[in-house]
C-alpha cells in the first residue's frame, strides 16, 4: 500500500521527467530491491489527481448495505430457494451486494452435490441383512419406525444411479 507522500513523489516525478519509465527507473535507483508500483497504478493516480486533486484514497461510492438489506435477503434465502439472480429481482438489491452479503455477511456459500455411493456387488448381503433386521424389528414393536428420523430421501437403482430429484441445499 503506498502512502499519500509517496504516490505525490511519484507524480511530482512524473511532473518532471514526463515518462512513467523514467519515474520507475528513479525508483529502482533510489530504493534498491524494492518493488516500484505498476505503470497503470502511477497512470490511475495520475487520472485521480487531475480529476479530485488530491491522491488520497476516496471514500466508496458503492452503495452501503444497510442492517435492514441483510436480514432481507437472510429471510429470502431461507423463505425460498432462489438463486442470487431471483433474490436480486424480488428485492431490488444489486446481484453483486446479495453476493458479498451471503458470502461475507452471512458466511453461506453454495456448492454443488458430489455423489459419492455407488452399489457395489458386496453391498447386497448387507442390504438383505438390514431388510431382515428391520422386518423383525418392526414385527418385535408396532411403533419402532416411528422412532426414526429420516432426513433424506433419494432413489438408489441396482445399476449404481442415484436420482437426486428431491435433492436440494
Amino acid at each position: 500500500m503506498w502512502t499519500v507522500h509517496q504516490k505525490t513523489q511519484f507524480l511530482l516525478w512524473y511532473a518532471e521527467l514526463k515518462s512513467v519509465v523514467a519515474v520507475l527507473r528513479k525508483w529502482r535507483s533510489l530504493h534498491p530491491g524494492e518493488k516500484p508500483p505498476t505503470d497503470k497504478a502511477l497512470k490511475r493516480w495520475m487520472n485521480q489527481f487531475k480529476e479530485t486533486g488530491t491522491v488520497k484514497k476516496q471514500k466508496s461510492t458503492g452503495r452501503p448495505r444497510t442492517p435492514e438489506d441483510v436480514e432481507r435477503i437472510r429471510q429470502s434465502c431461507i423463505i425460498s430457494n432462489k438463486n442470487q439472480l431471483q433474490v436480486s429481482v424480488t428485492l431490488g438489491i444489486p446481484k453483486t451486494t446479495i453476493q458479498n452479503v451471503l458470502h461475507k455477511g452471512l458466511r453461506l456459500h453454495a456448492y454443488k452435490i458430489q455423489l459419492k455411493q455407488e452399489i457395489k456387488p458386496d453391498d447386497r448381503p448387507k442390504c438383505v441383512e438390514f431388510a431382515t433386521f428391520m422386518l423383525n424389528a418392526i414385527d418385535e414393536d408396532e411403533t419402532f419406525l416411528r422412532r426414526i428420523c429420516f432426513s433424506d430421501e433419494a432413489t438408489f437403482y441396482v445399476n449404481g444411479c442415484v436420482n437426486r430429484h428431491n435433492c436440494r441445499i
